[in-house]
């Protein structure tokens, strides 16, 4: 009886895993690309701040 309450014990971990896992890689696919502009953005301001003054 314990090996069967281990067992789904464990199924529902492994569920909240990759849920965990999913949210995970969403918001980094999600946040790679804006961290990428904004490092452009900071980039190109800070080549062009020279040519300002």
């Amino acid at each position: 009886m314990l090996h069967i309450v281990e067992l789904k014990a464990w199924s529902s971990n492994s569920n909240l895993l990759q849920n965990h896992l999913q949210k995970h890689i969403s918001s980094t696919l999600f946040t790679l690309p804006l961290t990428l502009f904004i490092h452009k953005t900071i980039c190109i301001t800070i080549n062009s701040m020279p040519q300002i003054k």
